[in-house]
């Protein structure tokens, strides 16, 4: 194929590519969000999917985000491979709102379980005991010393992970939807063009509509 690349990127390259994209974090949303539209499943799959990668990128289980995301999106009737890409909702850039966020949220609903004078004296950066987590190298140690952070991450997680589930679902499914009604109606605007420049303007059939754009 014409422009295509010799040689193979290989895992820790692809790895590298998927954590820090080399073109722009604007034009890989938009590289991903087009791969999402063009699946060949039903709305809710796709929406189910994705939903479900975003989800799970709320949680603090570094390295388990894919695994545990295909599982969710296969239990919810979902396409994998959406929630495959839907994981790149977790990277660096929103890895620290993220953790802020489900560190507060499982401080306020279970406050017994944060307990920063269980972490090593280094940790301790004034009244905030999550800014240890962005700021000491904390991920230099092993979780055994890291649970009185990571413990109210995991419970303030579950409900963050639940809304903004739901959020994603609604708006995917929207946006197929709606992506999937512009193509078909472009289409058939095509198809009466092309009939109209035929001689004597002889009538074709409506182009058939993709299989997955009549499924709900």
């Amino acid at each position: 194929m014409l422009f295509r690349r010799r040689e193979k990127p290989g895992f820790k390259e692809r790895l590298r590519i998927a954590v820090w994209p080399r073109r722009s974090w604007r034009r890989s949303v938009g590289y991903h969000w087009k791969r999402i539209l063009r699946l060949g499943e039903s709305p809710h799959a796709v929406a189910a999917g994705v939903a479900a990668g975003v989800a799970m990128a709320t949680t603090p289980f570094l390295g388990l985000h894919m695994v545990l995301s295909v599982a969710l999106a296969l239990l919810l009737g979902g396409n994998a491979l959406a929630a495959l890409i839907a994981t790149n909702f977790g990277n660096p850039f929103t890895y620290p709102l993220i953790w802020s966020i489900t560190f507060k949220v499982g401080e306020w609903l279970a406050p017994d379980t944060v307990r920063p004078h269980l972490l090593p004296h280094h940790f301790h950066l004034g009244r905030d005991p999550f800014n240890a987590l962005m700021m000491s190298g904390a991920f230099d140690h092993p979780w055994s010393t890291l649970w009185p952070l990571i413990e109210p991450m995991i419970i303030g997680s579950l409900p963050v992970a639940i809304v903004i589930g739901l959020v994603t679902y609604v708006l995917t499914r929207i946006g197929v939807g709606s992506y999937r009604r512009r193509r078909t109606a472009r289409l058939r605007a095509r198809a009466r063009a092309n009939a109209a420049a035929l001689p004597g303007g002889s009538a074709l059939p409506n182009p058939a509509v993709p299989k997955e754009e009549t499924r709900s």
